[in-house]
Protein backbone atom coordinates (compact mmCIF):
# COMPACT_ATOMS: atom_id res chain seq x y z
CA UNK A 1 0.00 0.00 0.00
CA UNK A 2 2.59 2.35 0.87
CA UNK A 3 3.78 1.88 -3.11
CA UNK A 4 0.87 2.81 -3.92
CA UNK A 5 0.66 6.06 -2.27
CA UNK A 6 4.29 7.13 -3.29
CA UNK A 7 3.11 6.25 -7.15
CA UNK A 8 0.31 8.30 -6.94
CA UNK A 9 -1.67 4.46 -7.63
CA UNK A 10 -4.85 5.99 -5.71
CA UNK A 11 -6.94 9.19 -5.81
CA UNK A 12 -8.72 10.66 -2.59
CA UNK A 13 -11.84 13.13 -2.56
CA UNK A 14 -12.22 14.95 0.86
CA UNK A 15 -15.24 16.84 2.70
CA UNK A 16 -13.99 19.76 4.65
CA UNK A 17 -15.96 22.28 6.60
CA UNK A 18 -14.63 25.68 5.82
CA UNK A 19 -14.55 29.26 8.17
CA UNK A 20 -15.62 31.87 5.38
CA UNK A 21 -17.11 30.38 1.51
CA UNK A 22 -14.19 29.83 -1.38
CA UNK A 23 -14.14 30.22 -4.31
CA UNK A 24 -15.08 27.04 -6.64
CA UNK A 25 -11.75 26.10 -8.57
CA UNK A 26 -8.64 25.09 -8.82
CA UNK A 27 -5.53 26.86 -7.02
CA UNK A 28 -1.81 26.76 -7.14
CA UNK A 29 0.87 27.66 -4.50
CA UNK A 30 4.05 27.07 -3.33
CA UNK A 31 4.68 24.58 -0.13
CA UNK A 32 7.52 25.31 1.81
CA UNK A 33 7.79 22.45 4.70
CA UNK A 34 9.13 23.16 8.66
CA UNK A 35 10.11 19.61 9.74
CA UNK A 36 11.54 20.62 13.25
CA UNK A 37 7.83 22.35 13.58
CA UNK A 38 6.13 20.11 11.29
CA UNK A 39 4.30 22.58 9.97
CA UNK A 40 4.13 24.15 6.39
CA UNK A 41 4.34 27.39 4.77
CA UNK A 42 2.29 28.09 1.71
CA UNK A 43 3.66 30.59 -0.91
CA UNK A 44 2.51 32.67 -4.35
CA UNK A 45 6.01 32.10 -6.05
CA UNK A 46 9.05 30.06 -6.05
CA UNK A 47 11.66 31.10 -3.67
CA UNK A 48 15.12 31.93 -5.60
CA UNK A 49 17.08 28.58 -4.42
CA UNK A 50 14.13 26.47 -5.49
CA UNK A 51 13.12 24.68 -1.95
CA UNK A 52 9.63 25.19 -2.64
CA UNK A 53 6.99 22.64 -3.99
CA UNK A 54 4.28 23.37 -6.02
CA UNK A 55 0.74 22.36 -5.67
CA UNK A 56 -2.78 22.10 -7.01
CA UNK A 57 -5.81 22.10 -4.96
CA UNK A 58 -9.44 21.67 -6.90
CA UNK A 59 -12.01 23.07 -4.49
CA UNK A 60 -15.84 22.72 -5.06
CA UNK A 61 -18.23 24.72 -2.85
CA UNK A 62 -21.30 21.93 -1.81
CA UNK A 63 -23.13 24.14 0.54
CA UNK A 64 -23.25 27.10 2.39
CA UNK A 65 -24.75 27.80 6.02
CA UNK A 66 -23.83 31.16 7.11
CA UNK A 67 -19.95 31.77 7.35
CA UNK A 68 -19.41 28.13 6.72
CA UNK A 69 -18.96 26.12 3.30
CA UNK A 70 -18.92 22.38 2.97
CA UNK A 71 -16.60 21.76 -0.04
CA UNK A 72 -14.98 18.81 -1.89
CA UNK A 73 -11.43 18.99 -2.11
CA UNK A 74 -9.33 16.96 -4.72
CA UNK A 75 -5.63 17.23 -4.76
CA UNK A 76 -4.11 17.00 -7.82
CA UNK A 77 -0.48 17.43 -6.19
CA UNK A 78 -0.64 16.03 -2.38
CA UNK A 79 1.96 17.10 -0.37
CA UNK A 80 1.73 17.31 3.90
CA UNK A 81 -1.09 19.37 5.33
CA UNK A 82 -1.83 20.39 1.85
CA UNK A 83 -5.58 20.88 1.91
CA UNK A 84 -5.76 22.55 5.54
CA UNK A 85 -2.25 24.98 4.92
CA UNK A 86 -3.85 25.79 1.29
CA UNK A 87 -6.96 26.78 2.41
CA UNK A 88 -5.89 28.81 5.45
CA UNK A 89 -3.51 30.18 2.58
CA UNK A 90 -6.85 31.38 0.93
CA UNK A 91 -8.01 33.09 3.97
CA UNK A 92 -10.98 30.00 4.40
CA UNK A 93 -9.31 27.52 6.90
CA UNK A 94 -10.78 24.05 7.95
CA UNK A 95 -12.88 24.46 11.11
CA UNK A 96 -11.35 23.00 13.69
CA UNK A 97 -8.01 23.22 12.81
CA UNK A 98 -5.74 24.36 15.40
CA UNK A 99 -2.57 24.41 13.63
CA UNK A 100 -3.91 26.76 10.42
CA UNK A 101 -7.34 27.37 11.35
CA UNK A 102 -9.38 30.07 12.64
CA UNK A 103 -9.00 30.02 17.11
CA UNK A 104 -11.99 32.16 17.75
CA UNK A 105 -14.60 30.40 15.57
CA UNK A 106 -13.42 27.17 16.48
CA UNK A 107 -13.90 28.56 20.35
CA UNK A 108 -17.74 29.27 18.82
CA UNK A 109 -18.89 26.59 17.47
CA UNK A 110 -16.74 24.38 20.14
CA UNK A 111 -15.25 22.52 17.59
CA UNK A 112 -12.43 20.81 18.83
CA UNK A 113 -10.76 18.48 15.74
CA UNK A 114 -10.23 19.37 12.32
CA UNK A 115 -13.54 18.96 10.35
CA UNK A 116 -11.96 17.13 6.96
CA UNK A 117 -12.14 13.49 5.71
CA UNK A 118 -11.56 11.18 3.16
CA UNK A 119 -14.83 10.14 1.81
CA UNK A 120 -13.61 8.24 -2.09
CA UNK A 121 -10.60 6.22 -2.65
CA UNK A 122 -10.37 5.07 -6.43
CA UNK A 123 -7.33 2.88 -6.90
CA UNK A 124 -5.96 3.33 -10.30
CA UNK A 125 -3.97 1.00 -12.58
CA UNK A 126 -1.74 -0.94 -10.85
CA UNK A 127 0.81 -3.00 -11.64
CA UNK A 128 0.39 -6.95 -12.38
CA UNK A 129 3.09 -7.54 -10.15
CA UNK A 130 1.39 -6.15 -7.51
CA UNK A 131 -0.09 -7.90 -4.67
CA UNK A 132 -2.67 -5.34 -4.84
CA UNK A 133 -3.47 -5.36 -8.22
CA UNK A 134 -7.21 -6.40 -7.99
CA UNK A 135 -7.89 -3.25 -6.56
CA UNK A 136 -7.30 -1.67 -9.62
CA UNK A 137 -10.23 0.55 -10.78
CA UNK A 138 -11.79 -0.12 -7.65
CA UNK A 139 -14.10 2.83 -5.38
CA UNK A 140 -14.19 2.86 -2.12
CA UNK A 141 -16.55 5.75 -0.29
CA UNK A 142 -18.22 6.54 2.92
CA UNK A 143 -21.89 5.50 2.51
CA UNK A 144 -23.00 8.26 5.37
CA UNK A 145 -19.73 10.74 6.21
CA UNK A 146 -20.22 11.79 9.99
CA UNK A 147 -19.12 15.41 8.14
CA UNK A 148 -22.33 15.81 6.67
CA UNK A 149 -24.13 15.69 9.78
CA UNK A 150 -21.97 17.81 11.41
CA UNK A 151 -22.75 20.71 8.31
CA UNK A 152 -26.08 19.82 8.74
CA UNK A 153 -26.24 20.57 12.61
CA UNK A 154 -23.98 24.07 11.88
CA UNK A 155 -26.54 24.67 9.40
CA UNK A 156 -29.55 23.99 11.76
CA UNK A 157 -27.74 25.95 14.43
CA UNK A 158 -27.93 28.86 11.68
CA UNK A 159 -31.42 28.17 10.85
CA UNK A 160 -32.03 28.25 14.77
CA UNK A 161 -30.37 31.69 15.05
CA UNK A 162 -32.30 33.32 12.83
CA UNK A 163 -35.52 33.42 15.10
CA UNK A 164 -33.36 34.17 18.33
CA UNK A 165 -30.41 35.86 17.55
CA UNK A 166 -31.09 39.27 19.61
CA UNK A 167 -30.34 39.05 22.94
CA UNK A 168 -33.00 41.55 24.94
CA UNK A 169 -31.74 44.42 27.19
CA UNK A 170 -32.86 44.86 30.77
CA UNK A 171 -33.93 48.99 30.88
CA UNK A 172 -33.63 47.99 34.71
CA UNK A 173 -30.41 47.44 34.57
CA UNK A 174 -28.67 48.39 31.62
CA UNK A 175 -25.91 50.92 32.09
CA UNK A 176 -26.85 53.11 29.27
CA UNK A 177 -30.27 53.03 29.56
CA UNK A 178 -30.43 57.14 30.79
CA UNK A 179 -28.98 57.63 27.18
CA UNK A 180 -31.28 55.51 25.48
CA UNK A 181 -34.10 56.98 26.95
CA UNK A 182 -32.32 60.99 26.28
CA UNK A 183 -31.99 60.43 22.63
CA UNK A 184 -35.19 58.60 22.05
CA UNK A 185 -36.92 61.62 22.29
CA UNK A 186 -34.65 62.75 19.72
CA UNK A 187 -36.35 63.51 15.92
CA UNK A 188 -33.55 62.10 14.60
CA UNK A 189 -31.11 60.55 16.52
CA UNK A 190 -28.17 59.22 14.26
CA UNK A 191 -24.82 60.56 13.64
CA UNK A 192 -22.01 59.04 11.24
CA UNK A 193 -18.68 58.99 11.18
CA UNK A 194 -16.17 58.81 8.00
CA UNK A 195 -12.32 57.55 8.00
CA UNK A 196 -10.04 56.46 5.80
CA UNK A 197 -8.52 53.03 5.79
CA UNK A 198 -5.17 51.83 4.40
CA UNK A 199 -6.29 48.70 2.84
CA UNK A 200 -3.46 48.25 0.39
CA UNK A 201 -2.02 45.33 1.89
CA UNK A 202 -5.14 43.70 2.15
CA UNK A 203 -5.98 44.07 -1.59
CA UNK A 204 -2.32 42.70 -2.51
CA UNK A 205 -3.25 39.56 0.12
CA UNK A 206 -6.14 39.17 -1.50
CA UNK A 207 -4.58 39.66 -5.24
CA UNK A 208 -2.19 37.36 -4.43
CA UNK A 209 -4.70 34.41 -3.19
CA UNK A 210 -7.20 35.04 -6.27
CA UNK A 211 -10.33 35.50 -3.74
CA UNK A 212 -12.64 38.12 -3.98
CA UNK A 213 -11.33 41.82 -2.12
CA UNK A 214 -14.75 42.51 -1.24
CA UNK A 215 -15.64 39.47 0.12
CA UNK A 216 -12.56 39.50 2.15
CA UNK A 217 -12.85 42.89 3.55
CA UNK A 218 -16.92 42.19 4.49
CA UNK A 219 -15.56 39.34 6.33
CA UNK A 220 -13.27 41.47 8.06
CA UNK A 221 -15.30 44.18 9.00
CA UNK A 222 -18.28 42.13 10.44
CA UNK A 223 -15.43 40.12 12.67
CA UNK A 224 -14.91 43.65 13.84
CA UNK A 225 -18.62 44.26 14.40
CA UNK A 226 -18.84 41.02 16.37
CA UNK A 227 -15.68 42.04 18.32
CA UNK A 228 -17.39 45.48 20.07
CA UNK A 229 -20.75 44.58 21.18
CA UNK A 230 -22.06 48.69 20.67
CA UNK A 231 -21.86 48.00 17.07
CA UNK A 232 -24.66 45.31 17.59
CA UNK A 233 -27.56 47.11 19.24
CA UNK A 234 -30.91 47.07 17.52
CA UNK A 235 -34.70 47.99 18.49
CA UNK A 236 -36.93 45.23 16.99
CA UNK A 237 -40.54 45.27 17.34
CA UNK A 238 -40.24 48.06 19.90
CA UNK A 239 -37.53 45.73 22.08
CA UNK A 240 -34.47 47.54 22.81
CA UNK A 241 -31.51 44.51 22.59
CA UNK A 242 -28.29 43.35 20.48
CA UNK A 243 -27.92 40.71 17.55
CA UNK A 244 -25.56 38.05 19.21
CA UNK A 245 -23.30 37.64 16.38
CA UNK A 246 -23.23 39.34 12.85
CA UNK A 247 -22.93 37.53 9.44
CA UNK A 248 -21.41 38.63 5.97
CA UNK A 249 -23.64 36.38 4.38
Amino acid sequence: MNEIIRTDLLKKEYYTITVGIPQSGRFTAWWEHDEKNNKVSIHAHQSQDERRKQIITDVDVLRTAGPFALCKIGLVTGRTHQIRAHLAYLGRPVLGDIKYGNRKMNERTGTKTQALCAVRVTFLDIPEENTLHYLSGKVVKLKDPQIIKQFDALDKSKADGEKTTMHKIDMNTWPRAELFRFFSGVSQPFYSVTFRVDVTNLHAYTKARGISFYYALGYLVTDAVNSVVNFRYTIRNGESGFWISASPA
